[in-house]
């Protein structure tokens, strides 16, 4: 047996191991900047895309009620004291046409949960009277307010939203070509410290200026 063979193979000095510890240390650290900016990047496209699918899906509903408008009203911070949520809420209301029944109108309810710890709320719906609105005064009396905008609350009725944050009335333009009143309204959603602001407008058939 040639013994030189032994003799010749002499392992890594420390000089060699320490230059490839370094080369790993500097890969393995590049591949985590790359993965992290991978992450961060997913996480911004997605919140965009969340955000973008809420607002999109609450101004096709709004929109829809708003073109059919004969009144409308925003409410904000209506203080109501609801059993199981903490929090404050603002209203939308529409007297529209019923849509089951075009003979007769209905006024739609868009509530807006704005919970305490001041963490996104959820937009909800529900179709009631249009008599529970005073049109002369564009007023919801408290009896109808407990009736109507709490039930919204307390049963859970239907979700639009759930990253809404506001809701606020910007009309007070007029539409050139029909003359009647835009109706603007803007809407803030926040998802994971990401702020996003979407305009719903309309202009109602049926709203004169």
């Amino acid at each position: 047996m040639n013994k030189n063979i032994y003799k010749d193979n002499k392992g890594f000095s420390l000089v060699e191991l320490i230059v490839a510890v370094l080369i790993t240390g500097i890969l393995m650290l590049a591949v985590g900047l790359f993965m992290s900016t991978t992450r961060n990047t997913y996480s911004i496209v997605g919140t965009s895309a969340k955000l973008q699918e809420e607002s999109l899906t609450a101004e096709k509903v709004i929109s829809e009620f708003l073109k059919e408008a004969k009144a409308y009203g925003i409410k904000t911070n209506l203080g109501r004291t609801v059993t199981g949520f903490s929090g404050d809420q603002d209203l939308l209301w529409i007297v529209a046409k019923n849509y089951l029944n075009p003979a007769e109108d209905s006024c739609y309810l868009f509530v807006l949960e704005k919970p305490s710890d001041g963490t996104p709320g959820k937009l909800r719906f529900k179709q009631a009277p249009a008599s529970i609105v005073d049109l002369s005064t564009k007023v919801i009396s408290e009896a109808n307010l407990t009736a109507y905008v709490d039930t919204v609350i307390n049963n859970k009725y239907a979700l639009i939203a759930n990253c809404m944050v506001s809701m606020e009335d910007k009309s007070g333009f007029t539409d050139s070509e029909t003359g009647k009143d835009l109706i603007l309204l803007t809407c803030t959603y926040k998802y994971n410290n990401t702020v996003f602001t979407s305009n719903v407008s309309a202009v109602s058939r049926n709203i004169k200026k």
